[in-house]
């Protein structure tokens, strides 16, 4: 199986939400997280497409130019969400996401739920890991693997290897990097290694973001 192409995204970032169901996510590990959940939910790619657009920077530019979209105005998209990662201050990554709906013309949206608007359309957002938790993809595969044996026993000696070099930030990027250098076959991403079977597929801190990809394609 080749883990690395996308089934409801293409290779490059960006692109047109021309069908009922519309996904804007950040990064392409993002992208590849969501689409093994629509996959796995049973989603039919002519329904439902998946962009990534290549970075926070990115986000509120996308989400504007998505509502002015052909695709949007003519009501071919008639649902869209948004995942985006919590990054350090979720409460001001929401606040900005937003004010990003709102700058659009969308609704204002509380995490985690679909919202209907405008006679038949609806929207809903979603944050990685938890509205109320800092992090991104990263941290939340990694809470699936917080009891593994072979991920303990890298915990201590990374944080003694981080102390005796300064510091190093990113954390949860750097121990996902090596958690999945201990895998087979070998994967760029958290979200390549949900696909490649790395971690349970039906944990139930997926469960959430699951729920809401759902009742968004429903």
């Amino acid at each position: 199986m080749n883990f690395g192409r996308g089934k409801f995204f293409g290779e490059a970032k960006g692109g047109v939400l021309d069908s009922r169901v519309g996904l804007l996510v950040e990064g392409k590990d993002d992208a590849h997280l969501v689409d093994f959940l629509l996959d796995d939910l049973g989603a039919d790619p002519t329904d439902v497409k998946l962009v990534f657009c290549g970075g926070t920077g990115e986000m509120e530019k996308s989400i504007a130019s998505i509502a002015k979209s052909r695709p949007y105005i003519v009501r071919q998209l008639k649902k869209f969400g948004v995942i985006r990662d919590a990054d350090v201050n979720p409460t001001a990554t929401w606040e900005s996401l937003g004010d990003a709906f709102v700058a659009a013309g969308l609704p204002a949206i509380p995490n985690g739920q679909i919202v209907g608007y405008d006679e038949g359309r609806s929207a809903g957002a979603f944050l990685i890991p938890a509205l109320d938790q800092p992090g991104a993809v990263e941290e939340l595969l990694l809470q699936i693997v917080d009891a593994d044996p072979i991920y303990n026993s890298f915990l201590g000696p990374f944080d003694a290897a981080s102390e005796a070099a300064g510091g190093l930030d990113r954390r949860a990027k750097r121990l996902m990097q090596i958690y999945l250098a201990t895998k087979h076959p070998l994967c760029k991403g958290g979200g390549l290694g949900l696909k490649a079977g790395h971690f349970d597929q039906n944990h139930e801190t997926l469960h959430e973001l699951r729920n809401f990809l759902a009742a968004l394609i429903a």
